[in-house]
């Protein structure tokens, strides 16, 4: 019955696939199939019938075509360009395949694959050879070399300028040379004879944008949408240009659309933010708006949206966290600038505040609406002097308009041009009531050094009962800069009587206490901190006067305690962790970091703490891998790149060091700090010509740095140049006497045979600045006839360490070359004591025994001998025991491994063979 079953079971198989072996169109019946689907406007049917007929047949090349040209029609630019490439490999006669893979490749960015093209296929007609010419100047464009792009398009112009991809050169040629006018006119002539036109219909949407026609834009770029639904980036654009137009439902829509394909689409999650923030819904705003930021691009719309949302929701460390990081690639009179100021001044960094260079202006509920669209707005020039012009027109037009005055203020003052403070006070001569106009006038005038004026507003403060606060607090920042601390706290302190919970008094008052009342400033720092968990400034500084007043225990306690009661506050847990690593708890440190790493949006300085906190647990592996992590996370923030280059320099990986520095120094150009670290690791990578490169950038900006002194001086010693060398070190260890340059400058003049001045350079640095390395290095450079000065300095270094074993190993052998065996004998047993299996311990510490007569001294030889050593006097004293115990053999085994170094070697050889 079983065999029955399988039987008719192989043979229902067998006949289903004869039937299904006869049903099987051909690869030409689905070619035909997809067509008919093409011309209903099926393309998605058609795409799947062609995809049979290549399955049915890989190698048919109108299949292939066909295929190609579908997903192309669709906006799908990588299919279309396998598949057109491949219809070419398998001979196609049609041009249009050339054609349309150029068209597929401009799309993909993939210029160099646009030029195969143009070489490999000269004989075109010049209908389609014009159309290659076209694509390959505009990606040449898209990849900003503008003199390739214009010459392709004027070759293309050159063979009909009355086709349409003479005219599409045409247009794009001219939008290149910013004749937007021109430009659009040819497009729009082009338009009315072909409507559907693509190419026509992308450079219209851009034309219809650069000339803020935000409306006819996005009509523009919908039209291409509608043609090819999955050319995303087009959709894009349409999304930005109905965003600009205000047209948020509608951009909502695509928005979701693109989230619901591609979840992590960065410039999606940042349209995503920019419509959450038109909904007043700042908190979705700043989510989606971090993910963006997250990618690693430079997104600073999405960076402004975080900020500037952050700010509406009070959130002021945050609002500075995102607003700070693009503050220098704002214009000097961005509203984003004035923003910025505030929060600054808000958190109580004044100094922060007073250097920022555009001005506070007065901040109400209504100019945080205007904020709305231009911090939603790409920054579209840089361009000051005309920025200028047009204020100038704007005054003209409206004199008495106090705005213009203050706008006009900003931007003279941010290129520091002093006669912007006569448009300030002109500002409040036309409005006498704008208090935060004044008070911002008030910080420029100390910035500037005009302090009387500052003053004279706040004493004018002063008498007026209505801006008594404003005005201590105004005295009180005054009376910092004058280093005049009693006026200062008295000020801050009468801001508090009325207002005691105002964070910019309570931060100074804090700060000003530190010395002479520790024990205030501590508790007004934990008052900041009970007030606004995440004031960084305010964290940090608490954790580095808990570590000066030996309080840490009481600091992490107060913020374990903070942290319970919210747990989800990453300022207080980075606090937390600070003050356990400045406690020495690097464990506890690293534990509490870790536990929070999967939070989403974990910013900047939790990276910088974990990175640190590994690599002073020495575990380098970690660190490298969090930074190298963060630098991709904020590929913007330049402290995180050092750390990077610092912990590979800990691992004397300079090559990596090098290509790290480079790298950062592409996102920092003429960086000085960038420059110098450079100069340092080509130099240490024997790149000497690219060293000296740097150097001299450095020394045209006429930047002086002992750390640039010592990079010469190392290359100098390098070189064999000992005297330029000590000139260098000399040089930088005079502009900052540190043990590291101390110990180069020694280094360089015991090279040049001149030991007593390099014993006399350490000698007089540790008198001054004592220190254990150098120290070390002392003692090592004492002679034989100095031995008494070299056991005088490790002496010292175990005063400190007396756990130092290469200390304790030198000190022994000393007194063991000075005859004084029994005190050898101590510090050599400590050392055996720490490790007994570190050959140079083993060494000393058995030839101090051997010459003791010491029982144990053959044991410690034997293990020593077995570890490999190749001391003369190991050997030596081994071989003597050996003779003593009657073992002659392996004595003479031993006698005849030493390698004479010198006549005490020879004599001593010489007694024990004639003991033999």
């Amino acid at each position: 019955m079983k065999k029955h079953n399988i039987i008719n079971l192989s043979f229902a198989v067998a006949m289903g696939l004869g039937l299904a072996a006869c049903s099987e169109k051909t690869s030409d019946e689905y070619l035909a199939q997809g067509n008919s689907s093409l011309e209903q406007q099926k393309v998605a049917d058609a795409i799947v019938q062609f995809k049979n007929a290549v399955r049915v047949d890989p190698k048919n090349a109108a299949a292939r075509l066909s295929l190609g040209l579908a997903y192309l029609s669709q906006g799908v630019y990588v299919s279309a360009d396998k598949e057109l490439e491949q219809a070419i490999k398998l001979g196609t006669s049609d041009e249009k395949a050339v054609l349309n893979l150029a068209v597929a490749r401009a799309k993909l960015g993939d210029v160099d694959g646009i030029k195969l093209l143009l070489e490999n296929h000269s004989s075109l007609s010049d209908q389609n050879y014009q159309g290659v010419l076209f694509y390959a100047g505009v990606s040449s464009l898209n990849a900003n070399d503008n003199s390739q792009g214009q010459d392709y398009l004027q070759q293309a112009k050159g063979i009909n300028p009355s086709t349409t991809f003479g005219k599409l050169s045409t247009a794009y040629s001219t939008y290149a040379n910013g004749n937007i006018d021109e430009s659009l006119a040819t497009i729009n002539d082009l338009l009315a004879n072909a409507p559907l036109n693509r190419e026509a219909l992308i450079l219209q949407g851009h034309l219809r944008s650069a000339k803020q026609d935000y409306a006819g834009a996005s009509e523009s770029f919908a039209k291409h949408v509608e043609i090819a639904p999955k050319d995303y980036a087009i959709t894009l654009f349409l999304i930005q240009a109905l965003i600009r137009d205000e047209q948020y439902d509608k951009a909502e829509t695509l928005v979701d659309d693109i989230l619901a394909r591609f979840k992590d689409a960065p410039l999606a999650h940042q349209y995503k933010s920019q419509i959450e923030f038109s909904k007043e819904d700042y908190r979705s705003a700043i989510g989606h708006a971090e993910i963006a930021i997250k990618s690693g691009l430079q997104f600073d719309v999405a960076r402004m949206v975080a900020g500037v949302s952050a700010y509406k929701l009070g959130e002021l460390e945050q609002a500075y966290s995102q607003l700070k990081n693009i503050e220098d690639r704002l214009p000097p009179s961005h509203p984003l600038q004035k923003v910025l100021a505030v929060v600054k001044a808000k958190l109580g960094y004044t100094d922060e505040a007073l250097e920022n260079y555009a001005i506070l202006e007065g901040l109400t509920q209504s100019d945080v609406d205007i904020l709305k669209e231009s911090s939603l707005a790409l920054v579209a020039a840089n361009d000051f002097n005309s920025a200028q012009t047009l204020l100038n027109k704007a005054q003209a037009l409206s004199p008495d308009d106090p705005s213009i005055a203050i706008q006009k203020g900003a931007l003279l003052l941010s290129q520091k041009d002093l006669s912007g403070l006569q448009s300030i006070e002109y500002a409040l001569k036309l409005d006498p009531s704008l208090e935060d106009v004044e008070l911002s006038l008030a910080l420029q005038y100390l910035r500037f050094g005009l302090d009387e004026k500052a003053q004279a507003i706040a004493d004018k403060w002063l008498n007026d009962d209505s801006h008594l606060t404003a005005g201590q607090l105004l005295q009180g920042i005054i009376a910092v800069k004058h280093d005049n601390k009693e006026l200062a706290i008295k000020s801050f302190e009468t801001v508090l009587s009325k207002e005691p919970e105002n964070l910019a008094a309570l931060y100074n008052l804090a700060i000003l206490s530190e010395e002479s009342a520790p024990d205030k400033a501590n508790t007004l720092y934990e008052k900041i901190i009970e007030l606004s968990p995440n004031h960084l400034g305010a964290l940090n500084r608490y954790s580095l006067l808990a570590q000066k007043t030996n309080s840490l225990d009481k600091s992490i306690t107060f913020i374990e305690q903070l942290s319970k009661n919210d747990k989800s506050n990453i300022g207080l847990m980075l606090g937390l962790a600070q003050n356990y690593r400045l406690n020495g708890e690097i464990k506890e440190a690293i534990k509490v970091l870790e536990s929070i790493k999967n939070v989403d949006s974990l910013p900047d300085s939790y990276w910088i703490i974990l990175g640190d906190s590994y690599t002073q647990n020495r575990q380098l592996t970690n660190a490298k891998d969090v930074f190298s992590q963060a630098v991709k996370l904020f590929p913007q923030n330049y402290i995180l790149h050092l750390r990077m280059i610092g912990v590979l320099e800990i691992e004397e990986q300079f090559d990596e060091a090098l290509t790290a520095g480079e790298e950062a120094y592409r996102l920092f150009p003429n960086n000085t700090r960038l420059e110098m670290l450079l100069a340092y690791y080509e130099m240490l990578t024997g790149n000497e010509s690219k060293s000296n490169f740097y150097l001299t950038k450095l020394k045209d900006k006429n930047v002086v740095h002992p750390f640039i002194d010592s990079v010469k001086g190392q290359t100098a010693l390098a070189n064999k140049q000992y005297e330029k060398a000590i000139t260098e070190f000399s040089e930088a260890y005079n502009k900052q006497p540190t043990s590291k340059y101390a110990i180069h400058l020694s280094r360089a003049l015991l090279f040049s045979g001149k030991r007593s001045e390099a014993e006399k350079v350490l000698e007089q640095h540790i008198a001054k600045y004592p220190d254990e390395k150098t120290r070390m290095l002392l003692a090592s450079l004492y002679s034989g006839d100095d031995l008494d000065k070299r056991i005088e300095q490790y002496k010292l270094v175990l005063t400190d360490s007396p756990n130092n074993i290469i200390a304790l190993n030198n000190l022994s052998w000393a007194l063991y070359q000075t005859n004084q065996l029994d005190q050898a004998k101590v510090y050599s047993e400590k050392a055996y004591k720490l490790n007994s299996n570190l050959l140079p311990i083993l060494e000393t510490h058995g030839v101090i025994l051997s010459e003791l007569n010491d029982s144990g001294s053959f044991d410690v030889l034997e293990k020593a001998i077995n570890a490999g050593s190749k001391d003369a006097k190991t050997k030596l004293a081994f071989a003597n025991q050996l003779i003593n115990k009657g073992s002659l053999e392996k004595a003479k085994r031993v006698i005849e491994g030493i390698e004479i170094d010198s006549k005490d070697t020879q004599r001593e050889v010489l007694k024990l063979k004639e003991r033999l």
